[in-house]
């Protein structure tokens, strides 16, 4: 890969993580005893309180 290539996949990656933790999920990289489950429910992010309006 060439570093070009590199910094183009941590971008992509970057950009991918904040749309994920942006819905309320964590990336699960390490095998921790949950399983094979690679989104996690983020518990702090769900428990905020959100003000939407229309």
């Amino acid at each position: 890969m060439t570093a070009t290539d590199d910094w183009d996949a941590v971008g992509a990656r970057n950009l991918l993580e904040g749309i994920i933790q942006s819905s309320g999920y964590k990336i699960n990289y390490g095998r921790n005893g949950r399983g094979n489950r690679p989104l996690l429910k983020d518990d702090s992010i769900a428990k905020a309180k959100h003000n939407y309006t229309r």
